[in-house]
């Protein structure tokens, strides 16, 4: 009876870290389309409500999620403290220093994080950057169409090899 219950768990575990594992392609897509919108929207308070850029950023955070807003916060606290300071510099900064408190964050590929760290280069808030800005969007939704489409392939092939591992390690105990 010990045995059963023992084998019942052991597929259960698996199956649970199945599931915390094909997660990750779910907080990668949050994580990307989070700050397309950010993206979007900073640049709409900048050009029609004719906001500046650190006004901008704290009227995001205050709209974001926890996890972007304490990146937008701190984008705009350096701004206020240090004007000198370039807004790439600043940008990956504050990169750098959220994406290993956040889970979704942690969860980005190398390739994903190499587009957000760009971002702050390539973002510019002025008259002529709509082209500038509308490119980096459509990065970004590239990047998001790509892994909506590879993600639940890759999430029930997770799982799937997460029980079937399971499995293997009951027969061995049995």
């Amino acid at each position: 009876m010990l045995k059963f219950l023992l084998c019942i768990g052991i597929i259960a575990l698996c199956g649970y870290i199945g599931q915390i594992n094909s997660k990750k392609y779910t907080y990668r897509l949050k994580a990307l389309s989070d700050f397309k919108e950010v993206i979007y929207l900073m640049d709409c308070d900048i050009r029609q409500q004719m906001y500046p850029l650190d006004v901008a950023l704290k009227r995001r955070a205050e709209m974001s999620d926890k996890y972007l807003a304490g990146f937008l916060n701190e984008c705009a606290q350096k701004i206020n403290t240090n004007p000198n300071e370039r807004f790439e510099d600043i940008w990956k900064a504050a990169v750098s220093n959220y994406k290993d408190k956040s889970d979704f964050l942690l969860s980005l590929n190398k390739e994903e994080m190499k587009l957000i760290m760009q971002t702050g280069k390539r973002l510019v808030f002025d008259s002529d950057s709509s082209k500038g800005i509308n490119a980096i969007i459509n990065d970004y939704e590239l990047k998001i169409k790509k892994l909506s489409d590879i993600a639940p392939g890759k999430q029930k092939l997770i799982n799937a090899l997460s029980l079937f591992g399971g499995f293997l390690l009951v027969i061995l105990i049995i």
